[in-house]
């Protein structure tokens, strides 16, 4: 990982942390996040959508990084993380179907 992305990587994490400490700051933040987390490689882990696949709720501040060509595919073409694993990947070791 270079100098610059590591910066990069840093500087989303603070973002994530103003939009859940600072509510006033939330809603941009959270606008932000939705629209520019996968350029950085991170995806959210639990959408609103996803709590019919994982039983758990929707969460605005939990992202995971899964690098920058999978997040930027998942952006694109609707996809969550989980869904993608089950159905692309064909199944995840640690977690029943839906």
């Amino acid at each position: 990982m270079t100098a610059r992305r590591a910066w990069q990587c840093v500087s989303f994490l603070l973002i994530i942390f103003l939009a859940a400490c600072q509510p006033q700051a939330a809603l941009s933040s959270t606008v932000w996040l939705t629209t520019h987390a996968h350029e950085y490689g991170f995806t959210m882990t639990n959408p609103p959508e996803a709590q019919l696949w994982t039983g758990l709720t929707y969460e605005p501040w939990h992202y995971r990084y899964v690098g920058v060509d999978l997040a930027t595919y998942l952006h694109g073409s609707g996809y969550f993380l989980t869904e993608y694993l089950f159905q692309v990947r064909l199944g995840l070791p640690c977690m029943p179907g839906p």
